[in-house]
């Protein structure tokens, strides 16, 4: 099963929990937690964009998810952001 696949599964799952479960407020907080740390791990495609923090422009990454707000930016093939944690998928 991949993560996008228990994504989906789990969001469903959290449906039904609100629909006919109102009171079990723990479980649903706990759930969208879980819902959260996977949409992490699904890899998002970096924003691509012309940088002229140095004297020439060049190409440059920021995370798609929380845009790299700190003013760092992704280095080609980083595996997960910095600031959220959210993975990056570099096939662009």
């Amino acid at each position: 099963m991949t993560y996008e696949e228990v994504l989906q599964y789990a969001k469903g799952g959290l449906e039904v929990y609100q629909r006919d479960y109102p009171e079990l407020i723990t479980q649903i907080e706990f759930q969208k937690l879980v819902i959260e740390a996977l949409e992490k791990q699904v890899p998002k495609k970096p924003i691509v964009f012309v940088s002229d923090r140095y004297d020439y422009p060049e190409e440059a990454y920021r995370c798609s998810i929380c845009n790299s707000d700190n003013g760092e930016y992704l280095y080609k093939g980083q595996r997960y952001c910095d600031e959220c944690g959210n993975a990056v998928d570099w096939i662009l």
